[in-house]
């Protein structure tokens, strides 16, 4: 095998085939960072705990050795049984056009049930804000092999009448046997929340447009939807499914979280504010607790109506929905936006976490102390708390 190069990077050995040839790669005997040629490849990599990419190629054929070994590799690679940890490139962007960063795929969430797996992703993204289209995979042997595809007639890519789309969230409706996708749809002059339905996970119907309004002055009024179904086979509300997002309301500077519920993943309720008191409320992200009915629990930050200061809160309802508890704080202070990290803006992320375990609601989130000899202090905190 011919080698354009062999670096040390650190303790780990870069080794680089070049990229004319394809042939036989052999590691060192130590922790080696292994890259292949666009052709088809053999790759050895002997001793050492190795890193090996060998996605976006031709068929590779991969040999780990001994170590602790990782491998990035598509669907066709064959990967011997002595690599320890394999990740799957599962779907790439195949379009191209109309302004997006190609190829490009971002901000992925998924659901299990049983051996399947659901996952809805941005594809072509935007340097601004939002993709070109969604994109979905699904995997029936617990993400093993994958399918892939687009979610058809949401944004003009898919023959939609969406510009843009953003922030997909998957669910499952168990008592109806239908996977969900909620999306945040954008148009030139528009926004809207949209879902998509689907039996298996490969085959999707046309979104449902659950809500829809015209842009205020500042721009867009719906972001940063969740949705969740109650799936408690003893459960009153055993069927409906959740859709929980910021309802911006431009003309006094405040958003408000609002609950859309539906019983069949078709229809679907007028939105009902969540009483959360004053203030700017961004970000949210919902769950259901399969074992018991009704029980919802949602964290979310607000931001002060005046001022510059952001909180971490939590709320919680055990009769699906239609009352809530007063919102508790998760945030010892209120974080001023200056010290946290930047990216456009204060960014403490698109979505935060919230999940059920052992009766317990248990949100992830993320919180900033004061910056400390220079550099930030801002990390991601998890509360395990009592829902009545």
């Amino acid at each position: 095998m011919r080698l354009s190069g062999l670096l040390a990077a650190g303790s780990v050995a870069l080794v680089l085939a070049a990229p004319s040839v394809a042939g036989h790669i052999v590691g060192t005997r130590g922790p080696d960072l292994l890259l292949v040629t666009s052709r088809p490849d053999r790759i050895s990599s002997r001793g050492g705990s190795d890193r090996i990419d060998v996605a976006g190629g031709l068929r590779d054929t991969v040999s780990c050795g001994a170590g602790s070994d990782l491998v990035a590799a598509d669907a066709t690679d064959r990967i011997a049984r002595d690599c320890e940890r394999i990740s799957r490139r599962i779907s790439t962007d195949s379009l191209t056009g109309g302004g997006a960063q190609h190829a490009s795929e971002a901000e992925p969430d998924s659901f299990s049930r049983g051996k399947k797996v659901v996952a809805a992703f941005q594809v072509g993204r935007y340097d601004d804000g939002g993709a070109q289209a969604i994109g979905f995979a699904v995997s029936s042997d617990a993400g093993r092999t994958w399918r892939h595809g687009l979610l058809l007639r949401l944004t003009r890519s898919t023959s939609g009448p969406f510009l843009r789309a953003s922030d997909p969230a998957v669910a499952y409706d168990e008592r109806h046997g239908l996977w969900l996708v909620a999306t945040l749809a954008l148009g030139a002059s528009d926004s809207a929340l949209a879902v998509n339905r689907s039996s298996d996970g490969l085959h999707w119907s046309p979104p449902l447009l659950v809500a829809q309004k015209p842009n205020g002055p500042n721009g867009i009024m719906f972001d940063k939807e969740w949705i969740a179904c109650d799936n408690g086979g003893a459960s009153p509300f055993h069927g409906r499914c959740y859709l929980s997002y910021s309802d911006i309301e431009n003309l006094r500077l405040s958003n408000d979280l609002v609950l859309s519920t539906s019983r069949d993943g078709v229809a679907w309720t007028a939105p009902l504010t969540i009483p959360l008191g004053p203030g700017n409320h961004v970000i949210p992200r919902l769950a259901a607790d399969r074992a018991r009915p009704g029980r919802l629990a949602l964290a979310y930050y607000t931001q002060a109506t005046r001022g510059s200061r952001l909180d971490a809160e939590f709320v919680s309802s055990r009769d699906g929905g239609r009352t809530w508890t007063r919102p508790a704080r998760l945030s010892p202070e209120s974080m001023p936006v200056n010290r946290i990290a930047r990216a456009g803006g204060a960014m403490v992320g698109d979505y935060i976490s919230t999940s059920f375990a052992n009766g317990r609601a248990v949100p992830v989130f993320v919180l900033a102390q004061s910056p400390r000899a220079g550099r930030l202090r801002q990390a991601t905190y998890a509360s395990s708390l009592v829902v009545p």
